[in-house]
């Protein structure tokens, strides 16, 4: 976020996930657990009850590295387009929420 310190308005971050954990799938293994900046925003972190790629307990950790507010929908698996929320109202509105918290 630093390269981009001023120019971020907010951000919805979606499932995040867990590249730490011993089972973790190699598509995720770059992320850094523990390079983690407060999001020079408004934020708003969300999760699923039940994500294969990170549990609820890194979503809260997650969110606390970050300063967002968490949010957990349910248990809908990853959160992504095979996660059957089709046009995911739920999430049009956490947007809608960030962009009324950014235009203050």
């Amino acid at each position: 976020m630093a390269a981009n310190a001023g120019r971020v308005r907010g951000a919805l971050l979606v499932a995040p996930p867990d590249p730490g954990r011993p089972t973790a799938p190699e598509a995720i293994q770059g992320f850094a657990r523990d390079a983690f900046e407060q999001v020079g925003g408004p934020a708003i972190a969300v999760a699923s009850a039940d994500d294969p790629y990170g549990s609820l307990e890194h979503a809260q950790w997650y969110a606390a590295q970050t300063r967002a507010p968490l949010t957990v929908i349910g248990s809908y698996g990853h959160i992504n387009a095979d996660s059957g929320l089709g046009a995911w109202p739920q999430g049009l509105e956490l947007l809608e929420s960030l962009a009324l918290a950014t235009a203050e």
